[in-house]
């Protein structure tokens, strides 16, 4: 496992799942990373990263 130095656990997970869906995007045809967040912490942290929430419901996703 890589050394997370100061990232926080859950940012590096979700680089770790964005980078791994832009791996396989073209093999699968996958477009967007979509999530559940746990709570509105989390939440905030996706959107700092890029997700948008979904209309209507508290999905998240982000256009890979």
């Amino acid at each position: 496992m890589e050394n997370l130095d100061n990232t926080k656990t859950s940012t590096y997970l979700i680089e770790f799942a964005i980078k791994i869906a832009k791996e396989i995007q073209d093999q699968v045809g996958l477009r967007y990373l979509v999530l559940l967040p746990d709570n509105n912490k989390l939440q905030y942290v996706y959107k700092e990263m890029g997700f948008q929430i979904l209309p209507k419901n508290e999905w998240m996703f982000i256009k890979l």
